[in-house]
């Protein structure tokens, strides 16, 4: 693929930025399929490919919560756009989304915590919610060819991380 780099950008700006963004794509747009008006849970929002999320989300006119670790990283997702941060340091997220949406329900989440995160989010999705991470399977050393072969077979959709 060959991409313009507009003359504002560094040429190590733009070498940085394609990666993230089109992984934040693929999560936000192909498989969470937010749209104009949802509200977005974005976990981890802070790292390199979710502050991309954020900014996705933002732009597509969603409403964003956002969770993040530390004052810097609050701040920081703040600026990207999410309408709502959480410091997930300071206090439950679950329950400050709970909070925040009342009532209401996530539309969708997107996912690049994983884990104990995963757990506690997925209960504020909507009956019709998506969530989507970017990691579809955790495996071992030894479940990698079966993986392969379910990626090349497209019983996989997504990333498979490979723990040694």
């Amino acid at each position: 693929m060959i991409y313009e780099v507009p003359d504002s950008m560094k040429d190590e700006d733009a070498a940085g930025f394609i990666i993230p963004v089109h992984t934040a794509y693929h999560a936000v747009h192909r498989r969470g399929q937010v749209q104009s008006g949802e509200t977005v849970l974005v976990l981890g929002a802070a790292g390199g490919v979710p502050s991309s999320a954020v900014q996705l989300c933002a732009a597509a006119g969603c409403r964003v919560i956002a969770v993040a670790g530390g004052s810097e990283k609050v701040a920081f997702a703040k600026e990207l756009g999410a309408n709502v941060v959480i410091d997930h340091r300071q206090e439950d997220f679950a329950e400050a989304v709970l909070r925040e949406i009342g009532p209401a329900a996530i539309d969708a989440i997107i996912d690049f915590v994983q884990g104990e995160p995963c757990q506690r989010a997925r209960p504020l999705l909507a009956v019709e919610g998506r969530y989507r991470s970017t990691t579809t399977r955790v495996i071992g050393i030894e479940d990698v060819p079966a993986a392969l072969r379910d990626l090349a077979e497209r019983r996989t959709m997504g990333r498979v991380v490979a723990r040694f």
